[in-house]
């Protein structure tokens, strides 16, 4: 278009493009144009090395070779999971996109998952859906919706959940199908916005492969550029700034590029000082009516992902002179910004020198892993740890920062794990740990002529034992040319390698001899043999309690056969008894196993696991031990009503408080804290106890047991008349108010009546002091913990006499 008018069009084909200008191209000078489209190229070399083929563009007179490179295909792949697309030339109202799950046909540990959210300008088409599996080389294809169907019958518990409104797919394929199963989902989606340039669908996915560390959401998003062409041509006049701003060595467009554009001479352009000029998405950018004059054009900013410093930019100059026929064309290139990565080696176990690896860098702007262009294979032999890859393209070229991660190869490229170990590969850093097995394997041999008497059975049973537990028997026949083998053995265990043995369940009327691995059966009539194994069950002598050897003892019909075994670490804890006699007299012996050593603080426990094993277990629980206490009050029997209804008792283990007990008196003021530990760090624990504060009480402990005391008040007894001394010193929480009227009341009668002194003193003791006194304690203390008391009553009893006998003698000598 050339003001507003069609010129011309640009028609591309599969091996072609062409521009056909109309008759409004006429009488226009000086015009330039621009025609943009895509082309695909692929490397179809029949080889499974890396091969670079060229093919040229020609455009009139000029001609552009572009190279072609098919990677390697390696042995495998590492990548589990991956989402691509592409439009067909052929058919550029549609993309196509593919879901890629288990690539290499490997096993899981749990379900797949995957989560496909097609983004704007594009609407999913269900008609085209097409699932691919491939299973131990047999394939089958799953098409349309009906396919989805009869996918989800072939495979209980698969789900395959879609909405074209929505715009999503969401698979779930059960472990068991997708274990040494190759899967592909295919779909397309219907593009609604051709203009877009370029079409997005973000992926996540869930999945965890054997021995790798579990994917859990990681987005697996990917773009697809849109191949349609278009072009255009501009008529350029004098007078007109035209920049291209590009990628260095490409003529890819930056956009957001800022250009300050003034006059050399300092004169305004267009009424300012100076222009700011800001590229498009294909990197142009010009400004047309500029006078005649010289001019300095100086590039201001750039987007963060471009290689630009504003203090060392170049002025460019140019002019625009009164003959020119045509503007300027101002050319500029920047670099992307480059960074330096490093991947680090981790070793966990196994031996040295550890084998040499190598490490192939990739990068990923949309989750599309790729090698990184020109970026070598790094080597790391044995010692070495690290390697840096320097002046890497950090950004791509729209600008997406790369997410970089190497992978472990050998020195072809091809994925590598060293033998021994598993794999973990986690971004820029991989992790090989030892996962050393071994096998165990023996040799059956019987000493029995051939078996003359016939007494050899058909098969034997091997058990295998690691570290004296038993974890695998084999059934070993003469078909086995009476050999067996464990395999797949792991080497160590916590750190420290495992000690396998074997032995054999009991042969009738043969004998056992086992050296290393192998077993030597011996036919002897009436004999036998017995093997005996101690375990400890004690938490691995977590009191460190535990002996150093203990004796068994072997008894036939409960008489003690030869001397005492010694069991311990050195002989593995196990035994075994030969040349055994199978009867007596005619009856078969029984045969036991004892242990003689009695540990403390061990129970003891034999068992015949099988026939001819005794398995003798020891089991240690650690001690414990309760702490209980009384509560005594020394307080006249709470005369004051000071005593509180509860206390608090706080029971400490090596001063450290722990528990803690409310008492009371409907706990008899006891208290008792019972099932405590009695060591710790194999050092007894030094219980104590304490009080919570009783106020107005002091305290003391003795051992458990815990005393308060409290002085109640005193105060002093008047009684009416002039013959009697009052009582001093009398508890003040008596009931003095009856006793000083009972005296009032009694003197008045004493006064007018001629009762005798025995009257007198009865009258007086019966009202004053109760009936019935059963306590005769001579203390002088109130008792604790009573609920009544019996010493108040007594005193009151004692006084209330010797003032009888007083007032009697002073009332006679009036």
């Amino acid at each position: 278009m050339i003001e507003n008018k069609n010129v011309g069009t640009l028609t591309v084909r599969k091996d072609s493009a062409q521009v056909v200008f109309n008759e409004n191209i006429k009488n226009i000078d000086s015009v330039e144009g621009w025609g943009q489209f895509e082309i695909q190229a692929r490397n179809v070399t029949d080889t499974g090395e890396e091969n670079t083929g060229p093919f040229t563009v020609t455009s009139g007179d000029k001609t552009a070779t572009v190279n072609v490179t098919k990677p390697a295909s390696g042995s495998s792949s590492s990548v589990f999971y991956y989402k691509t697309g592409d439009m067909l030339p052929e058919d550029t109202e549609h993309i196509r996109w593919f879901l890629n799950i288990n690539n290499n046909g490997t096993y899981v540990e749990q379900p797949v998952k995957i989560s496909d959210e097609i983004q704007s300008g594009q609407r999913l088409d269900p008609s085209a859906f097409e699932i691919n599996q491939i299973h131990l080389g047999e394939q089958k294809v799953y098409r349309g919706e009906e396919g989805i169907q009869q996918f989800l019958q072939d495979f209980p518990g698969a789900t395959f959940d879609f909405s074209v409104n929505d715009n999503y797919i969401e698979i779930t394929i059960p472990k068991n199908f997708v274990n040494l199963r190759i899967i592909m989902v295919s779909y397309k989606t219907i593009i609604e916005e051709p203009e877009q340039t370029s079409f997005e669908n973000h992926s996540k996915a869930w999945f965890k492969e054997v021995n790798k560390p579990a994917v859990d959401g990681e987005s697996f998003n990917h773009t697809v550029k849109n191949i349609s062409a278009s072009g255009g041509v501009n008529g350029t006049v004098r007078g007109e700034l035209k920049i291209f701003k590009y990628i260095n060595g490409t003529e890819i467009g930056i956009p957001n590029v800022t250009f300050e554009l003034r006059r050399a001479d300092e004169q305004p352009i267009q009424g300012q000082s100076s222009i700011l000029l800001t590229s498009n998405e294909q990197g142009e950018v010009s400004i047309k009516g500029l006078q005649v004059g010289d001019y300095v054009v100086k590039e201001k900013e750039a987007p963060n992902w471009i290689d630009f410093d504003p203090l060392s930019s170049n002025e460019l100059k140019f002019s625009i002179n009164e003959n020119d026929t045509e503007g300027v064309s101002l050319p500029i290139y920047n670099k992307k910004k480059v960074t330096n990565i490093t991947a680090t080696k981790i070793w966990n176990g196994g031996t040295t020198p550890r084998p040499s690896i190598y490490f192939k860098l990739f990068r990923a702007s949309t989750n599309n892993w790729e090698p990184v262009p020109d970026a070598e294979t790094k080597r790391l032999d044995n010692g070495i740890t690290s390697v840096t890859w320097e002046d890497i393209q950090q950004y791509d070229d729209s600008g997406n920062e790369y997410t970089f991660k190497v992978q472990e190869v050998d020195q072809n490229g091809n994925d590598y794990v060293p033998s021994g170990y598993q794999k973990i590969e986690n971004g820029l850093v991989v992790t090989n740990e030892n996962k050393e097995v071994i096998s165990v394997s023996g040799q059956k041999t019987w000493e029995d002529n051939e078996n003359q008497d016939g007494k050899r059975p058909t098969t034997i049973t091997v058990n295998l034992l690691a570290d004296g537990q038993p974890i695998q028997h084999k059934e070993v026949s003469e078909k086995d040319d009476w050999r067996y083998r464990f395999t797949n053995l792991p080497k160590y265990k916590d750190g420290q390698e495992i000690i396998y043995t074997v032995t054999e369940d009991n042969v009738p009327e043969y004998s056992t001899t086992i050296e290393g691995y192998n077993i030597k059966n011996s036919y002897t009539p009436g004999k036998t043999s017995l093997s005996a194994t101690k375990l400890w069950d004690d938490g691995n002598n977590q009191d460190g309690v535990r002996p150093q050897s203990i004796q068994v003892q072997l008894y036939a019909n409960n008489q003690k056969i030869g001397e005492a075994v010694e069991l311990s670490e050195e002989n593995h804890w196990t035994t075994t008894w030969n040349e055994l006699a199978e009867k007596a007299k005619g009856q078969a012996v029984t045969y036991r196993v004892e242990e003689l050593t009695k540990v403390a603080g061990y129970t003891s426990e034999v068992k015949q696991t099988k026939d001819g094993n005794n398995i003798i277990t020891n089991t240690h629980v650690p001690e414990t031990k309760e702490v209980s206490g009384q509560k005594t009050w020394e307080d006249n029997e709470n005369q004051d009503g000071k005593r509180p209804t509860t206390i608090t008792v706080n029971l400490l283990a090596d001063g450290q408080p722990i528990q803690h007990k409310e008492v009371s008196e409907k706990d008899d003021w006891r208290y008792r804290f019972t099932n405590l530990p009695k060591y710790k760090d194999g050092q007894e624990i030094i219980y104590t106890v304490t009080e919570d504060n009783v106020p107005e009480y002091s305290t003391t402990i003795d051992g458990y047991n815990i005393k308060n005391s409290y002085i109640p008040g005193k105060t002093n007894i008047a009684i009416p008349g002039n013959h009697i001394k009052p009582w001093k010193n009398f508890p003040e929480k008596t009931e003095r108010e009856k006793i000083r009227n009972l005296f009032s009341q009694k003197l008045q009668i004493f006064a007018h009546t001629g009762e005798s002194s025995e009257q007198r003193t009865n009258y007086i003791s019966k009202r004053a002091v109760p009936k019935q006194i059963t306590n005769k304690s001579k203390s002088i203390l109130p008792k604790t913990s009573s609920k009544k008391s019996s010493f108040a009553v007594i005193i009151g009893l004692l006084i209330v006499t010797i003032c009888t006998g007083i007032f009697l003698q002073k009332y006679k000598k009036v």
